[in-house]
């Protein structure tokens, strides 16, 4: 089964690093609830945390993605 997940549109500052961290944190997601749709729209999640930062400091931790404002949940539901 195909799942399409789309991408958050965030303000780019340095997209390093970000492929990694959605790879990581679907695979983790997906380990957890084995459910790939909610695997990648976490894993996107995620992943837009990284492109709004340089570095290593932009990698978010678990609670970082955890942690959505109400109007970031609804962004992530919506998807």
């Amino acid at each position: 089964e195909l799942v399409t997940v789309s991408a958050f549109v965030r303000e780019e500052v340095d997209p390093t690093g970000a492929g990694d961290v959605f790879g990581a944190a679907f695979l983790i997601r997906y380990h957890e609830t084995r459910d790939p749709e909610e695997a990648g729209r976490f894993a996107a999640w995620a992943a837009s945390f990284v492109v709004q930062g340089e570095g290593t400091e932009a990698i978010p931790t678990r609670d970082d993605v955890l942690s959505l404002p109400a109007e970031e949940e609804e962004e992530l539901a919506a998807f």
